[in-house]
């Protein structure tokens, strides 16, 4: 049994079942091959992160008491204040005015280029590496173009950008920002070796490098997982191109996709891959 054959056994809703002679062969292929080791191990863990990350966004117990009571209640129509002079109110209008825009000044200068991501949400060790020493990535860290995320196994960080695309690093993982301009050109970054989570926004691209392949996703959900050897890449909605110098993919929703260094990226396969009610991270 060649590895292609193997790949599409293990892992596979479509594949034999357990305890069947093609199951049997295509562990023992497996157990003897560390690149379709390491591939199945990669599906193993995708799924894992993705399990874990169900956890639905249920409305309070009373919420329908309150909207029945809400819609229930006699509406009371404001009256201004009496004796409110004109002068007055135009200058409590003017003041509002004022606050308005200090805020947007504010909100426009906290999303400047130089600022190009915010950590939203953060578990576990996770640190900002940059050239000017490490920081902790914990929530509100700014994080610019050339700074490397690198999280401890059992942690992670998640990343929003001003387009508000996401990105989950996970546990065990080190990426790099490359470039995240403020034109619609794509961003970059680079995953050095780890496991991401992406979500990017309809109308954005984004571009992740890794040591065996690079992904090019736009308007998407997608996870990848990369090592020295092997990229391995999931589609949990939309389009993700997956490419090295000898040759290129795209995997759909709901789809598989990997590359080696030495080799052309192998057709998508169909996977399953949880559906979940809510997110957890906001990446995917």
């Amino acid at each position: 049994m060649d590895c292609r054959e193997a790949r599409r056994y293990l892992g596979r809703p479509s594949g034999p079942e357990p305890g069947t002679a093609h199951w049997a062969r295509a562990e023992q292929h497996a157990a003897a091959c560390p690149v379709c080791r390491a591939y199945v191990e990669s599906l193993q863990r995708i799924d894992e992160i993705l399990s874990a990350s169900l956890c639905p966004h249920l409305a309070p117990a009373d919420f329908t008491a309150r909207v029945v009571e809400a819609v229930a209640r006699p509406h009371q129509p404001r009256t201004a204040p009496v004796g409110l002079r004109p002068a007055l109110a135009w200058a409590l209008a003017a003041s509002a005015i004022a606050l308005l825009a200090a805020t947007a000044t504010q909100w426009r200068s906290a999303m400047a280029p130089s600022a190009v991501a915010t950590v939203v949400a953060a578990q576990g060790v996770g640190q900002v590496l940059r050239a000017s020493g490490a920081e902790a990535a914990v929530p509100g860290a700014r994080i610019e173009v050339g700074d490397t995320i690198a999280t401890q196994p059992g942690g992670s960080v998640c990343l929003c950008f001003p387009d508000r695309s996401c990105v989950t690093v996970q546990g065990g993982t080190m990426v790099r920002i490359v470039e995240l301009p403020p034109t619609r050109s794509p961003a970059r970054l680079d995953l050095e070796r780890g496991l991401i989570t992406g979500r990017v926004q309809h109308g954005r691209e984004m571009l992740v490098r890794t040591p065996c392949a690079t992904a090019s996703a736009e308007g998407t959900r997608f996870c990848l997982n990369a090592t020295d050897e092997q990229s391995c890449l999931t589609v949990r909605e939309g389009r993700v191109g997956l490419a090295n110098d000898h040759g290129q993919v795209h995997a759909t929703a709901m789809q598989h996709a990997s590359a080696t260094r030495t080799a052309a990226p192998e057709a998508p396969v169909s996977a399953p891959i949880p559906d979940s009610g809510g997110h957890c991270s906001r990446s995917f």
